[in-house]
């Protein structure tokens, strides 16, 4: 680690990928504790509409990140004309399944009409599941 100082401020240079790594065993070990205290294992749902390149290779790397550190990942594809309701669906569908405690919905969406309020009233009730896994607390 290289520290930089001048008369006013001091940063230090890391190395980004050896504390990438130190965070997913930190990680892993969490949830390996959290398997063992409770019997759950956290589980990642992605949702992804159309077939844009990029947000196809986002949710790959999601799945991956998630596979390495042991959270169970789903992902469900669907075409880029999907309707408003068929994503609600899938939503609805991972938000009552008990092995699902946060779910992506992989930005843009090829619809305007997708960014309007209905998803976004949907998605609040995801997002604190998101940040509670329940009795066991990850400190992440």
């Amino acid at each position: 680690m290289l520290q930089l100082c001048s008369s006013d401020a001091c940063a230090k240079i890391i190395d980004g990928k050896l504390v990438a790594k130190q965070i997913r065993e930190e990680i892993a070990v969490e949830i390996a504790k959290m398997k063992d205290a409770i019997g759950v294992v956290p589980g990642l749902a992605g949702i992804l509409v159309g077939s844009r390149k990029d947000s196809q290779t986002y949710v790959r790397n999601k799945k991956k990140a998630c596979e390495a550190v042991g959270i169970k990942s789903y992902e469900v594809n669907l075409p880029e004309d999907s309707s408003e309701d068929e994503v609600l669906k899938h939503i609805a569908t991972f938000n009552s399944d008990p092995s699902v405690h946060g779910i992506l919905v992989q930005l843009p969406l090829p619809h305007v009409s997708f960014q309007q309020f209905s998803l976004g009233q949907c998605l609040c009730i995801t997002y604190s599941l998101i940040l509670n896994f329940g009795p066991y607390q990850l400190n992440w």
